[in-house]
C-alpha cells in the first residue's frame, strides 16, 4: 500500500496558510529513528512548501508538534529552535498515542502568514511538498 505524505497549502499576499501534519519522510522513503532528525526533516519540508509560494518561515505564526513519546520534547523543540529561534511563533507540543507509520516519532503542523506579495501578474498558488512511501510490513 502506497501513502502520501507532505505538506500542503494554499497563498494569496496577506491571506493565513495552514499545512497539515508533516511526516519525517524522506524522497528514498527512509524514516531516520533520531526524533530531533525527523523533526528538522518536517520543518524542510514545510520551508520547502513556504518557498513555492512565496513565503519563508519567518512568516509562520504558529506551530504544532504531534509526539508520541514525551521524552522526545527536549530533542523535538531543539530543532524548532534551530528554525523558529528568531520567529518565535506560537508553538504546542501534543503527545498523541500513535502516529500513522509506527516509525514516525513526530509530526508538524505550520499555520503562516505571507506578507509578500507575488511577483506581478501571478495568481495565488498552491504549494504541495509532498513524499510517498510504501508502508512498512
Amino acid at each position: 500500500m502506497s501513502r502520501g505524505s507532505g505538506s500542503r497549502g494554499r497563498s494569496a499576499p496577506g491571506t493565513a496558510c495552514w499545512w497539515q501534519a508533516t511526516a519525517p519522510i524522506w524522497p528514498d522513503g527512509s524514516v531516520d529513528p533520531d526524533p530531533g532528525a525527523q523533526a528538522r526533516r518536517c520543518l524542510a519540508i514545510i520551508g520547502t512548501a513556504l518557498a513555492q509560494v512565496g513565503g519563508s518561515q519567518a512568516d509562520v505564526v504558529r506551530t504544532r508538534m504531534f509526539l508520541v513519546d514525551a521524552r522526545d520534547w527536549e530533542a523535538v523543540g531543539l530543532a524548532h529552535g534551530e528554525v523558529f529561534a528568531d520567529v518565535r511563533p506560537a508553538a504546542t507540543m501534543v503527545i498523541v498515542a500513535g502516529l500513522l507509520d509506527p516509525r514516525w516519532k513526530v509530526e508538524i503542523e505550520a499555520e503562516a502568514v505571507i506578507t509578500a506579495a507575488p511577483p506581478a501578474g501571478d495568481q495565488p498558488r498552491t504549494a504541495i511538498a509532498s513524499t510517498s512511501m510504501t508502508s512498512p510490513g
